[in-house]
Order: C-alpha cells, then sequence, then structure tokens
C-alpha cells in the first residue's frame, strides 16, 4: 500500500481525543483490542484476523476487515514527513509525527508529534472552516478513523500547510490586483461630492447605516456611523488630500466622541503617516484600499460610468 502525503484522522469517538492530543502532541489510535506487538511486527494477517473474530462493527465481512485493517496500516506505516490532519473547534489542525508507535495500560496506540499541532497555515492565518475548500471539510462526515485523500484535495491541503498558491489563485490574484491598479485613476476623476457618495455606499454596502446625511455640515465629520448589530459607532472623515496637522486634529477631535472606530478616507498622504496614526480603532484608507473596497463590495460598474 502506498504512502500518501496528507492523512485525516478522527481522534476517538466524536472527537473525544481531540483536545488532550492537540494539548499533549500526539497522535492517538484506539483499536484497544488490536495486539500493539502483532503491528508493530507488520504481521498483518493475524491482525486481520483478529478484527474478523472480534467483530469490529460488521468486520466479519471481508470487506470490512480489510478498510479497518489499512487504518491500522496507516498508523503503524506512514513515515514521518506525513502530513496528519483534523479538525477541532471549527479549525483544521495539522501536524507531522515521530515514526515509533508506542501503547499505554489500555492498549491506546500514540505517535509523538514532531514539534507541536498546529491550526495556522503558510501563509500565516488560521485554517477557519471559511476559509477552507468544501472538497476537503466534507471530511468530517468520514465514518471511519483514518482515510487519504484524493491527489486534488492532497495538493490542496498541501498547498495551504505550507504556503503555496497555486496557479490559479496566483492568476486569479493578480487579475484582481490589477482591475485595483485600473479603477484608480477613476476615483481620482470623481468630483469631490461623488468621492463622498462612493465613501458612503462603500460603508452601506458593509451593513453601515448613516446617522447624518453625506455631506451634511458638521465640525469635524463627514460620516456619523453605526453598526446595528453590534451597535458601534464610527466617524468618518473624507479628503482628497490630507496632512500631518490635519490628522492630528481631527484624531484629538475624534477622542472626545463616544465612537467605536474612526476612518480617513483621503487621495494624497505621505506614505509614513499611514503607519504613524493608524491604530486599533483610527484607519486610514488610501486609494489602493478604496480600489479595493470597490470591488468587493461591487462597486466598479459604478465607477465606470461615472467616469468621463
Amino acid at each position: 500500500m502506498n504512502n500518501p502525503c496528507v492523512l485525516y484522522i478522527k481522534l476517538g469517538d466524536g472527537g473525544k481525543f481531540e483536545e488532550e492530543c492537540i494539548q499533549n502532541n500526539y497522535v492517538k489510535l484506539s483499536y484497544h483490542e488490536i495486539d500493539h506487538e502483532l503491528c508493530h511486527n507488520k504481521e498483518w494477517d493475524k491482525v486481520k484476523e483478529c478484527l474478523i473474530r472480534d467483530n469490529k462493527g460488521d468486520s466479519k465481512k471481508a470487506g470490512a476487515a480489510e478498510r479497518h485493517l489499512n487504518q491500522i496500516k496507516f498508523f503503524y506505516t506512514a513515515p514521518k514527513d506525513t502530513y496528519w490532519i483534523t479538525f477541532h473547534k471549527g479549525k483544521l489542525w495539522w501536524c507531522q509525527a515521530h515514526e515509533e508507535v508506542t501503547n499505554d495500560p489500555d492498549n491506546m496506540k500514540y505517535r509523538n508529534t514532531i514539534g507541536h499541532w498546529s491550526d495556522i497555515d503558510g501563509f500565516g492565518k488560521p485554517l477557519t472552516f471559511d476559509v477552507l475548500s468544501g472538497n476537503l471539510t466534507k471530511t468530517m462526515a468520514y465514518r471511519g478513523t483514518i482515510c487519504e485523500f484524493e491527489k486534488k484535495v492532497e495538493k490542496y491541503v498541501l498547498e495551504r500547510i505550507k504556503g503555496v498558491k497555486s496557479e490559479i489563485v496566483e492568476d486569479a490574484e493578480a487579475a484582481f490586483f490589477a482591475m485595483q491598479d485600473a479603477i484608480i485613476p477613476i476615483i481620482k476623476e470623481l468630483h469631490w461630492a461623488e468621492f463622498e457618495l462612493l465613501i458612503d455606499l462603500i460603508f452601506r454596502r458593509a451593513g453601515w447605516q448613516r446617522l447624518s446625511s453625506v455631506g451634511e455640515t458638521q465640525k469635524f465629520f463627514d460620516l456619523d456611523l453605526t453598526m446595528p448589530i453590534t451597535n458601534q459607532r464610527a466617524l468618518v472623515q473624507i479628503k482628497t488630500k490630507t496632512s500631518r496637522k490635519e490628522i492630528e486634529y481631527y484624531i484629538e477631535a475624534f477622542n472626545g466622541y463616544n465612537a467605536d472606530f474612526f476612518f480617513i478616507f483621503y487621495h494624497t498622504l505621505d506614505s509614513s503617516l499611514i503607519e504613524e496614526y493608524s491604530s486599533n480603532t483610527v484607519k486610514l484608507c488610501s486609494l489602493k484600499e478604496i480600489s479595493k473596497y470597490c470591488i468587493e463590495l461591487g462597486l466598479v460598474n459604478w465607477l465606470m460610468q461615472k467616469s468621463l
């Protein structure tokens, strides 16, 4: 039997071993009725006989016994460069494990991880279900203990773990960035009133609601917004061009308001000021970011219609 590069393992019935395995950095297999020494010595015919004799589920059927045997073989023979994955608390976790298999007094089988279990991909991002392919997450419905993947899914898992982008993703990203660059000149050409309207549309598409009208005369801010679900409040200043002095002025004013966030949208600004003044509550949004929001929120057609 070939050794795949990636194996899924269900850590106990209903995931009952997940927490202990992840915290203590090992991979655990039950099959406590199967003698460890038989597996260690690769006496697979005898292991299969045990599976049939002990009636592991419907293992009296030769096919079912063979499936259970293959899962045990995977655990005992998978090389140390194999990636083991499992699902726990809404995330994918992965590790590699030493080849030595040990057992405890209850005849549970263990492989210690090389390093530790991780829920972070090669891009430094958490492997939460919402960013994973359904072709992978459907594995959660697998009723056995250990399984391999189709080559396409295996390749996807390895790319995520190692931080490698597939060719089709790279092509899509290149097209996205090209679109970003292409619409920046259109945004620059907008009349100031249209620029304010664009920022208003961005927030509305993102679920924010206005507490004041666009362009309404206010002392410090152009938009006063609320997020209905969280009851958070945001204040927005819209400028075609701004400076250090203006930023400091508006941030000081923001600190006197009962608001959660302050956004400054602008055309032109010294880039060094962005990092200097941005924080958890203050965000300076450049044309690059505005163009990104326009693509993500479906405002490109609106922009193109406004272009002279």
